[in-house]
């Protein structure tokens, strides 16, 4: 499959998973749709860079860069967001990698 399609869905996919526990939190629509369409936009940004590195490390470096402005804005939950965004960007990066052509 395309990377940029895989790392959209994907994203679409991770940021479904992002949001559900967000929804039960009742941290708001805006909250919600920055965190959904956040992972959208790194998921795309996956697919469509190139570094000369590992996919993993790739889709880590973007999904880092981007969340430093979320975590400026939040009051709290920096340790849970910090881990999402490393575990949730690493694999992007790697089933991009793996699978996009």
């Amino acid at each position: 499959m395309n990377k940029i399609l895989l790392g959209t869905i994907l994203g679409i996919v991770f940021g479904v998973l992002d949001i559900i526990p967000m929804i039960f939190a009742k941290t708001g629509f805006k909250a919600d749709l920055s965190a959904f369409i956040h992972w959208v936009a790194v998921g795309f940004l996956i697919g469509v860079v190139v570094l000369p590195i590992h996919s993993v490390l790739k889709g880590l470096l973007i999904a880092v860069i981007t969340a430093v402005p979320i975590l400026l804005i939040i009051d709290s939950g920096h340790i849970p967001v910090s881990i999402i965004t490393v575990i949730f960007g690493s694999l992007i990066g790697f089933l991009v990698g793996k699978f996009g052509k």
